[in-house]
């Protein structure tokens, strides 16, 4: 199926000027667990990643979107946890090495490469020194319990340090709530799909509250690579099957009024089976992920001006890759973090924080074992003041490492508000950086110990604009201007490319009406890549990249249940880093969900993928979904 090209909307901006001198209003206080009952909800307006700090949405210096459960639940629960992050602005989330689950999975925001986006659950960093680039793929990050994921899109070096190039992505979990609820589910579908998942949280007393979830997968799936000239459709070839296991854990203690004490745990178990260098009717390939992380902090106010956090976690994997022969990986991360924040006059917040990591790589192909660590850490200050027509952010940071040099990174940032929030300006300019990886610097075949810290410089410009009650208009401008971007020659040898730059357009737009019955979200996205200087041997940044994003979903909503539609359109895309006259073509799908509400505690729902069942790429060569059909019920009490 083929359509006309999309024709990109364009953003008028609007420069409004605000007065130097305007009353001034107390900035909303850094708020903890401690603060309020353990269970209490949040408003859905809130977010903190975006600032490392409680922040009103609409008021924040930063792109930033949040998606939770509800979400979710009117997509007919989609089986990853990436797929949470399909049809948001500015973001490419895509099953890149096909499978049910995208094998690895590549989510690029701003168009910058998957792993250097920072990912986190519950605020600390997951990543994975197993890994080519030291990260959590995002086709292994943990499903159960999540109750809402934040992502902030551009550079938060400044207040995260290594990795928060293309933007942060926080996963947070499910919370103690204040009365016993338990939601359970049930699914099963197309590719011998089943799905079981359950959820409990509640007190344990007065000042102790607990939340604990499973979620196990079971697929036959189908095959991740096919023919080359298939357009991702898998054919007949032999499937290719995953089991996947996860749990959550976490307890709260009210230690006192304005303390509290949490520790959380966490598992992730995956069997992937792929296909190799044999191609499509590799039955032998086959992925084993195990991970295991622990985690404990301290939130306290210590006076109606000063708060306090600290948070330590362990991470162990351990992953088994075998082909024509068996490598066993292990990782192995430390972490801790901790800072202050402090109410220096009711307008100005003052914050001061340092976080630090240990990664340690095994290697056992079999032959030789090989072990590699290394340390990274840095020290932050942020000020931030909040005024009735204002909201500025000024943090900076140092890291240093062991094995690469020290990076220094900054971000200054505004938004001007008028007309009662209806109008906000928002501008921002920022330094990232991103650590070589133990696997780019040591990898027998490909490291390379003089490869360096990736730097950047990125800005951006947005407006969002509410011309009516019920109706949000958002457009931000952004540019990333890459220096020493750790890439690949053409030997595979991991470099720094220099003088490289993503710029683009991302669009959204919401509309409720009557009462929220109907809503109606879109989003578009253009981003480009261009090398500088143009007469450059080479390039190392576009591969399958699409230039145009475009998303619509409608959802209804009644007494008996809802529906949703959704449609994406993919632009096209270049399929080798090397040579950009052969596309990835433009695909579109269609999905839709329905929802029936049996009572006050159950639901059946229902999900049909790739309506229109097309045959389209992410990745050249590798399958993608057609049509299929999942059914499930769920029960909340």
């Amino acid at each position: 199926m083929r359509f006309s090209s999309l024709v990109p909307f364009l953003a008028a901006f609007v420069a409004p000027s605000f007065l130097i001198a305007e009353d001034q209003v107390p900035t909303p206080a850094a708020t903890t667990t401690a603060d309020k009952p353990a269970g209490e909800t949040s408003d859905p307006t809130v977010v903190v990643t975006a600032d490392r700090r409680e922040t009103s949405a609409p008021r924040s210096t930063a792109s930033v979107s949040r998606v939770d459960t509800e979400n979710d639940r009117e997509r007919g629960y989609v089986l990853n946890s990436w797929q949470w992050l399909e049809g948001l602005p500015g973001v490419d989330a895509a099953a890149s090495n096909g499978g049910l689950d995208g094998g690895i999975g590549r989510v690029r925001i701003r168009g910058a490469n998957s792993f250097d986006t920072q990912w986190q659950v519950d605020g600390i960093p997951v990543n994975d020194p197993s890994t080519t680039q030291g990260q959590l793929p995002p086709a292994y990050l943990p499903s159960a319990g999540l109750d809402t994921v934040e992502v902030v899109r551009g550079p938060q070096s400044g207040l995260y340090g290594s990795r928060a190039v293309g933007g942060v992505v926080n996963l947070i979990t499910a919370r103690p709530t204040t009365e016993h609820e338990l939601f359970t589910r049930a699914e099963a579908g197309s590719y011998g799909t089943v799905r079981g998942v359950a959820q409990a949280t509640g007190p344990l007393g007065d000042s102790l509250g607990y939340a604990i979830a499973v979620d196990g997968l079971h697929s036959d799936g189908f095959s991740a690579r096919t023919d080359s000239d298939a357009q991702g459709d898998a054919k007949d070839h032999e499937a290719d099957g995953i089991d996947r296991l996860g749990a959550n854990g976490r307890l709260e203690w009210q230690a006192f009024s304005t303390t509290s004490i949490y520790v959380a745990a966490r598992y992730q178990a995956l069997n992937q089976e792929f296909d190799g260098f044999s191609g499509p009717d590799d039955a032998e390939s086959l992925s084993k992920l195990r991970s295991t992380a622990l985690s404990t902090g301290v939130r306290s106010r210590l006076s109606d001006q000063l708060t306090v956090d600290l948070d330590l976690s362990w991470l162990g994997s351990t992953r088994a890759y075998h082909i024509t022969s068996t490598t066993d990986y292990t990782g192995d991360q430390r972490y801790i973090s901790a800072k202050v924040r402090y109410q220096v006059v009711p307008w100005l917040e003052l914050a001061v924080g340092g976080d630090g990591s240990r990664d340690e790589l095994g290697i056992d192909d079999g032959l030789s074992e090989v072990d590699y660590h290394a340390w990274l850490g840095g020290g932050w200050v942020q000020l931030y003041s909040a005024g009735e027509h204002h909201d500025v952010s000024l943090s900076a940071r140092h890291d240093i490492s062991n094995r690469s040099e020290d990076a220094t990174t900054w971000r200054a940032a505004a938004a001007g508000h008028a007309l009662d929030q209806r109008v906000t300006l928002r501008g921002a300019v920022a330094t990232a950086f991103r650590a070589p990886s133990l696997f780019e610097l040591y990898d027998s075949y490909s490291g390379n110990t003089d490869v360096k810290p990736q730097e950047s410089l990125s800005w951006e410009i947005g407006l969002r604009l509410v011309p009516v009650n019920d109706l949000t208009l958002e457009s931000t401008w952004f540019s990333t201007d890459y220096d020493r971007l750790i890439g690949t020659d053409a030997a595979f040898l991991y470099i720094n490319v220099t003088d490289y730059r993503t710029q683009g357009i991302e669009n959204a737009a919401s509309l409720d009406l009557w009462d929220r019955h109907v809503t109606v979200r879109a989003a578009y996205t253009w981003v480009d890549t261009v090398h500088v200087p143009t007469d450059a041997s080479f390039e190392a940044f576009t591969p399958y990249l699409p230039r145009h994003i475009a998303n619509v979903a409608a959802v209804l909503r009644g007494e008996p249940g809802w529906l949703r539609i959704g449609f994406t359109r993919r632009g096209a895309a270049p399929t080798s880093a090397f040579d950009a006259t052969t596309q990835v073509a433009w695909s579109s799908v269609v999905d839709a969900a329905v929802g029936i509400n049996l009572g006050k505690h159950w639901e059946i729902t229902a999900r049909v993928d790739n309506v229109i069942d097309e045959a389209y790429e992410v990745t050249p060569g590798y399958a993608t979904s057609g049509l299929a059909a999942y059914g499930g019920i769920a029960a909340r009490f």
